[in-house]
């Protein structure tokens, strides 16, 4: 065995993202015997100490800048994961928040959603990236995206409870004149909840009026909530893998060939936050309801019309009418979707995924994947799991 190479890991575990990415730099060091992993408090006090520690490398989640100062003058290489600042100070590994934004568009536009929101804030510029990814892909398919941030404003205790009721209620009136039902992307789980709270206190009907979705899917914040919530998948197991294997890159002397790693969200965990479907016309609802219930099926446009009692002609009519795409392209959708959360198995050869996607042939999964992500099965898959 070589020297032993000692990482510290300046992660909080107050989050299940953060708990994630802790679990995913173990799962990659499992392999590296000579490697000594130590956790080291980000707070100032230790930080200041840290170079008593005499390590070989270090990744954080950090998005203080006077923070990542001090551990950049340990002049050891550093891996950041932490996208709350949108200064590149170090290499950092971190969720695609462009694609977080892009994915929720693509999972309202399925609902049926013809009216969207966002609830962002000022104060974390994945907030702000979520957002135009979000609202890029509505605009896409001509779908209207309001937008509302919250502020952070720097209060005395006593005047804290007068400024979140404040808010609240300027949040309050913004949720109020939505137009109706609408599908309401939150910047983080923590965001979707002080949505459904407020809906609560309201009467506001969640789903049916108004659909929220999360980021994070983090447990305790989305089944205290009520009702519990949909959330966005980030991944943070494979962040955490990425981080350290790029940190063994660095720390064997070489360079990296990017600063920014960008990677995509897993998927979505659909609960009762957005269990709906915005789509007044019952039959273009039915018909949906059935594309999604058999994705992992190849199923045809013939197959959809035996399920609804309606021509080809009307029904695609309706479709165009309510989705803004063909039942075909829906049926595609479907199997895309599936498809990509079967991608993020390392182990599933791509003809296995094609079959349990629905799809007929490994071709036409290939260009379905061209068409629809702009990218190859394989291209997709190297976006989790990079060699």
């Amino acid at each position: 065995m070589g020297k032993s190479k000692r990482v510290a890991l300046l992660i909080s575990a107050t989050t299940e993202y953060t708990r994630q990415i802790i679990r995913g730099i173990f799962k990659y060091s499992g392999n590296k015997p000579d490697w000594e992993i130590i956790r080291i408090s980000i707070y100032r006090d230790h930080l200041d100490i840290l170079s008593n520690y005499k390590v070989n490398g270090i990744i954080t989640f950090s998005g203080e800048k006077s923070t990542l100062d001090i551990i950049s003058n340990i002049n050891v290489p550093v891996i950041n994961t932490s996208s709350y600042s949108s200064e590149l100070t170090v290499p950092r590994v971190v969720a695609d928040s462009t694609e977080i934004g892009r994915l929720a568009a693509e999972y309202f536009i399925g609902l049926g959603f013809r009216q969207c929101a966002y609830l962002g804030n000022l104060w974390t510029a994945f907030a702000q990236t979520r957002g135009e990814g979000f609202s890029a892909e509505l605009d896409r398919h001509r779908i209207p995206c309001s937008i509302y941030s919250e502020t952070k404003v720097e209060v005395d205790a006593s005047e804290i409870a007068s400024h979140t009721i404040t808010e609240e209620d300027k949040t309050y009136a913004w949720l109020r004149d939505l137009p109706k039902p609408v599908g309401i992307l939150a910047w983080a789980d923590s965001g979707a909840r002080y949505l459904a709270n407020i809906c609560l206190r309201h009467h506001i009907s969640i789903p049916d009026e108004v659909a929220i979705l999360g980021v994070d899917d983090d447990m305790m914040e989305c089944t205290i909530s009520y009702p519990p919530l949909s959330s966005v998948m980030l991944g943070g197991e494979n962040t955490g893998y990425e981080a350290a294997r790029l940190l063994d890159i660095l720390i064997s002397g070489k360079e990296l060939p990017a600063r920014e790693v960008l990677l995509p969200p897993m998927g979505i965990t659909v609960r009762t936050s957005t269990d709906t479907l915005a789509v007044s016309d019952p039959e273009v609802a039915s018909a949906i309801r059935y594309i999604h219930a058999n994705a992992g099926e190849p199923i045809s446009v013939a197959d959809v019309l035996d399920a609804v009692p309606l021509s080809r002609r009307v029904l695609e009519k309706r479709f165009r009418t309510k989705l803004g795409a063909s039942i075909l392209e829906e049926i595609t959708r479907a199997h895309v979707k599936l498809a990509k959360q079967l991608l993020a198995d390392p182990a599933m050869p791509n003809a296995v995924v094609a079959h349990r996607a629905g799809f007929r042939s490994v071709n036409a999964l290939y260009i379905a994947f061209r068409n629809m992500v702009g990218m190859s099965p394989n291209a997709f898959r190297n976006c989790y799991y990079r060699k």
